[in-house]
Order: structure tokens, then C-alpha cells, then sequence
């Protein structure tokens, strides 16, 4: 599949779909907004439901090294033949209509639900909430809202009380809003639930981690999962719960997270303060969509010698980005060649570096 910016957009999507029988659904979604912590939410429900007698599958994004990443059914991703397909039956049902790259996506999981007849579909909204395609997937659905901060400013508004309201677009009345310990007495959320007849659902934390934000998403799997009848295990199955690239160890003392933003670079940095590990280098890189003037000052003010990764994706930062710092920069093949002598370092930033990261090392354990 190619990028492709120009999408449709969600109201004439939604009329076109009202004509094809083929991406109608009655399984119940479990939609997750926010800034960040949707993908931790969705692993920790995921992985708790996979394991029900259930067909559970999960739409997530974005993904780390495989587009097929995104699709599961009961922790199997889909098969190459079967996306192909689904891309191919995608294009002729909507002949003549230019999809963008994430809508097409969406159009491919609903086809893959309706393929499989899964009972349970747990989604991670996109980059906001309101005019997102998942909000098509089913109208029978349960929605959570993980956090709330600036980020995409350009799309979603420039003050947390306009992206509040982007992010809350997913809620809908006679469905119940799971908030997370993050946004406990939120006025923007409390008076949007109130204005338009929405069960604000409040979440408790849990203490399983040395990172708040990850016991808030923890908390607010667990309190979906609980309302939905299920109590056993739960605290087991979280604890043991583990997602790549997600303050994510491996190696000689190293660690790599996909901190792609203000607040969870804020998230990373309480956790690594936590560790006993004295860590000697750190290589990075950001989208260039990404406030990344902000966030590498707060990086050179860990201390740690900075590496900028050069990706061979025009998406992301190179040394005409930097050309007025004195940061060091290794090229990305260099750094891949080499990645498995790492000791007490941090790999950090974009999707498109961990994810490189990610696939070098699964390529080292199996040849």
C-alpha cells in the first residue's frame, strides 16, 4: 500500500458505505482515543481477550516494521494472501473513489472482521478522534480515552479544550466513556459527557510498573475488562504483559521506546530516573512533524551524548535538520550493522527507528 494524503473524509465515506452490505457489523468494538497510551491499552485488553473462547482481533497503528502488524485475530496477524485480497476486494467495492492510506486500512479490518465473523473487534483510534474512519467499524461499541495533550496541533487545535473535544468525537450517547486515572475531573470531558447524555466511567491506577502513565493505562484496561463480567487473572496477565518497542529492554542494559512526543518523552524520562542504569549513549530520531525543537534540548539536558540516527525515510530528521547543532550522527545502516553490541544505551523517538531496531534483532535471534 502507498501513503496517500487524500482521504475522503468521514462523512462521504460513510454515505458510500451505506450502500455496500459488505462492511455492515454487529460485534461489539472496543475504541481507544488519546495522545498516547492507546497502543498499551489496546495490548493490555487485547492480550487479556485473546485468551477468552472469544474471536478477538485488534486494529492498531501505527505500525513498527510490517504493515500486517495492524491486523490480529486472537494474536495471529494476517496472512499476506488474505490482506491482498481484502486490499483488492477494498479497491473494486470502492472503484473510482481515491481512499487515503489510513481509511483503506480501515475498510481492509472491517472486511477482515466480517471475514473471520469476529465477536470482539479492540481498535486504536487514529491521530484524533471526531472525523476518525474506525468510528465506521461498528456502532455497537465501547470507547476509553487514555490522555490528553498537545500534539498534531495544525489538525486537531492548538489548546487542550479543542483537542479534548477532537478526542471525545469517538463517544457516543447510550455508549459508556471509560476515562483514564490521567483525566480523573476533567471539566472539558465532565461537561461534554453531561451536554450530550454520555456515562462517564472513572478508572482507578494500578500499581504494576515504575511509570504512572502505563499503571493508568493499565487501570483503565482493567476496568473495561471488569465491566464486561471478567475478574480472574487480570492482574497476572498485566503484569506478565509486554509490548515491543514500548519501554521496551533488550540487550546489554539497553532500552528502546517509540517517545514520539512532549508528554510520553515526559514518560520515558520519569522512568529511566527510576533505573539503576547509568546509560552512556542515546540515539534518536523524530518525525519532523514532531515538535522535535522542544524535545531535544530536554534530551541534551539528560546529559547523555546524543546520536542522531539517519533513516532512510524522508519522514524523519537528517543532518540538514540539525545542520546548526553539534549533535553526532551515524548513518542507519551503520547503527543496524551494529546494534546488537549496544551496551547501556537508549534508542528513542520515531516508529520508523524502533521499528528498524525491532526487525534487526529478530533478524540476529533468527537468521
Amino acid at each position: 500500500m502507498k501513503y496517500n494524503t487524500n482521504a475522503l473524509g468521514l462523512i462521504q465515506l460513510e454515505s458510500i458505505l451505506q450502500g455496500l452490505p459488505q462492511f455492515k457489523s454487529h460485534f461489539l468494538m472496543i475504541q481507544v482515543a488519546g495522545t498516547n497510551g492507546k497502543g498499551s491499552t489496546c495490548n493490555y485488553i487485547y492480550s487479556y481477550l485473546k485468551k477468552t473462547s472469544q474471536k478477538v482481533a485488534l486494529f492498531s497503528s501505527p505500525h513498527l516494521y510490517d504493515i500486517k502488524e495492524r491486523i490480529e485475530l486472537n494474536g495471529e496477524k494476517i496472512s499476506q494472501v488474505q490482506f491482498d485480497q481484502l486490499e483488492t476486494e477494498v479497491d473494486l467495492l470502492l472503484k473510482g473513489h481515491l481512499l487515503g492510506f489510513f481509511e483503506k486500512l480501515c475498510l481492509i479490518f472491517m472486511l477482515f472482521c466480517q471475514q473471520e465473523q469476529v465477536d470482539i473487534a479492540v481498535v486504536e483510534v487514529g491521530l484524533g478522534g471526531r472525523l476518525d474512519p474506525t468510528n465506521l467499524i461498528s456502532d455497537h461499541k465501547l470507547t476509553l480515552l487514555t490522555s490528553i495533550s498537545l500534539d498534531h496541533q495544525k489538525i486537531l487545535g492548538y489548546t487542550i479544550q479543542e483537542i479534548s473535544l477532537e478526542k471525545l468525537g469517538i463517544c457516543r450517547s447510550g455508549c459508556p466513556l471509560f476515562v483514564s486515572h490521567q483525566l480523573a475531573q476533567n471539566p472539558n470531558i465532565e461537561s461534554y459527557c453531561q451536554k450530550f447524555g454520555i456515562e462517564q466511567i472513572a478508572t482507578s491506577e494500578v500499581q504494576y510498573m515504575h511509570c504512572p502513565a502505563q499503571n493508568s493505562n493499565a487501570g483503565l484496561a482493567k476496568s473495561l475488562l471488569q465491566f464486561l463480567g471478567y475478574e480472574n487473572g487480570i492482574d497476572t496477565m498485566f503484569k506478565g504483559c509486554h509490548q515491543a518497542g514500548r519501554l521496551d529492554h533488550f540487550g546489554d542494559q539497553n532500552l528502546m521506546d517509540v517517545c514520539h512526543n512532549m508528554e510520553s518523552l515526559s514518560v520515558l524520562i520519569h522512568y529511566i530516573k527510576n533505573l539503576e542504569t547509568n546509560y552512556q549513549k542515546l540515539y534518536f530520531n523524530f518525525l519532523k512533524s514532531k515538535d522535535y525543537q522542544k524535545m531535544i534540548p530536554i534530551l541534551e539536558n539528560l546529559k547523555i551524548p546524543l546520536i542522531l540516527v539517519e533513516l532512510h525515510d524522508s519522514r524523519t530528521l537528517s543532518s540538514k535538520s540539525l545542520k546548526e547543532t553539534s549533535i553526532a550522527k551515524v548513518s542507519q545502516d551503520h547503527f543496524l550493522e551494529n546494534v546488537t553490541k549496544l551496551k547501556n544505551s537508549l534508542v528513542i523517538g520515531c516508529f520508523p527507528l524502533v521499528g528498524q531496531v525491532i526487525q534487526r534483532l529478530k533478524l540476529e535471534t533468527h537468521p
